[in-house]
């Protein structure tokens, strides 16, 4: 994906599984695994885009049906390259006004993201617009978003990007930091600048 505008997309800031956002990768199972063989991503590459009041995610890339195969933050090279998404790049990306998380890797092996900009992120995770069900203490359930960060990921590389303005209104954001190292193993986060 290069070089694409993406601009008020109205997703489901609650609902932090559902595939919504600006791009957004999903594997699901295969009817027939025993033919088709497993169902990942390989060769990804999303570049110069442009995103601009998106919500949920900025970019997510990609939540799979194999998400078992990965139960701790402890993730083997096998399991990774078997079941996650291979040679995945996210690089030279502009994110402002996203709702939720800008940037989030899931469940891939040796993932690099770099030279991204995030400008604002979970701008809807806040008492107004974040209308969850069920309530830990004072907030709804999963009331959380970071900016750019890992899921599972094996020998993640976030290097060169710039993350500013990220929200967390009044503490209302769980989260709400920069970078997140989150259940990966192995993470790498080098030569990145954030502020405000």
């Amino acid at each position: 994906l290069k070089g694409l505008d993406i601009q008020d997309v109205e997703g489901n800031v609650q609902d932090k599984h559902m595939n919504n956002g600006g791009i957004y990768f999903t594997v699901f199972k295969p009817h027939n695994e025993g033919t088709t063989g497993i169902a990942r991503y390989n060769d990804i590459l999303i570049e110069d885009c442009y995103l601009k009041s998106v919500n949920r995610w900025g970019i997510a890339l990609a939540y799979t049906a194999y998400h078992a195969k990965f139960p701790d933050s402890t993730i083997s090279n096998e399991t990774a390259q078997t079941y996650g998404m291979t040679n995945v790049v996210i690089r030279n990306n502009y994110l402002e006004d996203v709702g939720g998380d800008a940037i989030t890797t899931m469940y891939c092996y040796r993932p690099i993201v770099e030279y991204n900009v995030a400008n604002g992120a979970a701008s809807q995770i806040n008492a107004r617009d974040y209308k969850g069900e069920g309530t830990s203490g004072d907030k709804p359930f999963g009331c959380v978003a970071a900016s750019v960060w890992p899921w599972k990921c094996k020998d993640a590389v976030f290097q060169y990007n710039e993350v500013y303005n990220t929200h967390n209104d009044g503490g209302w954001n769980g989260d709400g930091q920069a970078w997140d190292a989150d259940w990966g193993d192995g993470t790498v986060y080098q030569y990145n600048y954030s502020h405000d």
